[in-house]
């Protein structure tokens, strides 16, 4: 659930003192927690800002495209295709890393390999979900922004895959 607080506390931190003046953020939360509750998908209010900025710019944002249905529409859609994609992202680099690794010597290049085909974030949720945390690290920043704003990403993924994303979102749900 979005709060007024954290919707507020992002614009500022995301926009500064530069946020739009006619924005009504508790409307613009409630939207948003109503896009989430009828898509029955966890969205997040820094994920929204971040969308609305890179999809329209700045000078959307001050045109009012913070506060339109096509907007939300467009962050819920985006939210979905990550949520329902993961689990064939998940398997398909598993099974790529398990070819490469098998017909690759030098692990450096299999890596590599890996890093091409594949998003970080996912090959962070996978390295992490088969406990291999230090194959992980190098993509923690990236899976740590795209679990920032996009929560339900990891959510129909089993458990052990699941759990990882939830490090991150315990954590930013604490903040």
């Amino acid at each position: 659930m979005i709060s007024e607080q954290s919707l507020a506390t992002n614009l500022t931190t995301l926009l500064g003192s530069s946020k739009p003046g006619k924005l009504d953020v508790a409307a613009l939360a409630q939207r948003l927690n109503d896009a989430a509750e009828s898509h029955d998908i966890e969205l997040s209010s820094y994920g929204y800002i971040m969308h609305v900025v890179e999809k329209y710019g700045m000078q959307g944002v001050y045109r009012g495209m913070l506060g339109t249905k096509e907007s939300i529409d467009s962050y819920v859609n985006e939210a979905n295709n990550f949520r329902s994609s993961m689990m064939g992202l998940i398997v398909n680099a598993s099974n790529y890393a398990k070819s490469v690794f098998s017909n690759v010597t030098d692990p450096d290049l299999c890596m590599k390999r890996l890093e091409e085909m594949s998003y970080p974030y996912v090959l962070y949720v996978l390295f992490c979900g088969l406990g291999q945390t230090v194959q992980a690290e190098p993509y923690k920043l990236a899976a740590e922004e795209h679990f920032r704003r996009y929560p339900a990403t990891a959510s129909q993924l089993p458990d052990k895959f699941k759990n990882v994303a939830e490090e991150f979102l315990t954590h930013e749900s604490a903040e």
